[in-house]
């Protein structure tokens, strides 16, 4: 499981680098992209809408009879955020998250597990209204999650040595710096068309569509990394790098761009290889789990729109903000009857020695990148 891990980050790295703007009119298309990318950079406050659409169909009792319940999925998260980048090495973000579809699996699971106690605490939508209207907040490089009525806070170093094993202090600003630098969009957009123009909320943009390649995204992640003195990373991505691409049936973006060169709006399409999962060298699977990946389907959609571009934004921490750890002590604190649903997640593809626990005793998980410090609309 590390090295799906591993590629996973890898593939939120590319979905990073998508979230960029276009425009300078007469330029030709790599030449404008370049440059909105660059000046995307320097930011040092915008506003974002996004919404996200996530699907996931086939037969999850091919895996285990258990899982009936999984699937299809269709889950949406929307919300709107507000980054502040006018200090990189401690960037400030506020953000309203909402997520719709969720409760249905958490229903569905209640329903599988026989349990009429569990039915009657998590069906009625609780779940869509739990997940409904969250907050999230990043000030002072601590993050804050509003769920359920309170505030929790967390230190996000702390948080990111507790996942990776890397020590708090970890200098990653040469990262930062070599992926700016390096990990342009030209060098891994093809296909790249001029579609016309549009209005986007008022404003006349250019409208383009580019396909990434996602190889040559990899081989210059890997490159950042050596020469960062990263090299069981870099080593990582450049072992990683089919399997990578062969993950990604499809990964297109849309992008609108006014004339000032800023991204007004951004369309992400993927839809992955679900087959490909079971071809990693290090994923335990049996021939039946195996066929039953083949036959799923996994899409995603991702919406992004940009404005207020450099205005002033006020962003505070919250007062009164709990430990984390009693978000999860509020959760087990639930009588829901959790522990008569056998979930079977325990015999599905991953050992004991694959999970992190997030205690800092797990496995490996691989680099997980610390906090953006981008105005890009992934990086929230």
């Amino acid at each position: 499981m590390k090295k799906v891990l591993l590629l996973m980050v890898g593939a939120a790295l590319l979905l990073s680098l998508l979230a960029m703007g276009c425009g300078s009119s007469g330029d030709d298309p790599a030449t404008t992209i370049d440059n909105a990318y660059k000046k995307s950079l320097d930011y040092k406050t915008v506003h974002e809408e996004y919404e996200m659409k996530i699907a996931i169909d086939g037969d999850a009792s091919a895996i285990d009879e258990s899982l009936a319940f999984l699937l299809p999925l269709d889950m949406t998260i929307t919300g709107s955020a507000d980054i502040d980048n006018s200090d990189k090495d401690d960037p400030k973000m506020q953000m309203s998250v909402s997520l719709e579809g969720l409760g249905d699996i958490i229903e569905n699971a209640a329903a599988a597990g026989g349990s009429e106690e569990m039915e009657a605490v998590m069906g009625g939508g609780m779940f869509d209204t739990l997940f409904s209207n969250m907050e999230v907040r990043l000030v002072d490089r601590t993050l804050y999650l509003m769920m359920m009525g309170s505030w929790y806070e967390m230190d996000t170093q702390e948080m990111a040595s507790q996942a990776t094993g890397a020590p708090e202090d970890l200098d990653t600003s040469c990262a930062q710096d070599a992926m700016e630098e390096k990990l342009v969009p030209s060098a891994v957009l093809t296909d790249i068309e001029e579609i016309g123009d549009e209005d986007i909320d008022g404003e006349s943009t250019r409208h383009f569509k580019a396909k990434v390649d996602i190889g040559k995204a990899t081989d210059v992640m890997a490159e950042v990394a050596r020469d960062c003195d990263q090299a069981d990373a870099a080593g990582a991505l450049e072992g990683g790098s089919s399997d990578l691409t062969e993950m990604f049936k499809t990964l297109d973006v849309e992008i609108w761009v006014d004339g000032d060169d800023n991204m007004r709006k951004l369309i992400v399409n993927m839809e992955l290889d679900t087959a490909a999962f079971s071809g990693f060298e290090d994923t335990n699977m049996d021939a039946d789990q195996a066929a039953a990946l083949e036959t799923m389907s996994i899409s995603m959609t991702m919406t992004t729109t940009q404005s207020r571009f450099d205005e002033d934004v006020d962003i505070k921490a919250p007062e009164g903000a709990l430990p984390f750890e009693d978000l999860f002590g509020n959760f087990m604190g639930m009588d829901s009857g959790f522990d008569d649903m056998d979930s079977g997640f325990d015999d599905i593809g991953t050992t004991t020695d694959d999970v992190d626990t997030g205690t800092g005793t797990g496995g490996d998980t691989g680099t997980i990148p610390e906090t953006p410090t981008t105005t890009n609309p992934f990086s929230t």
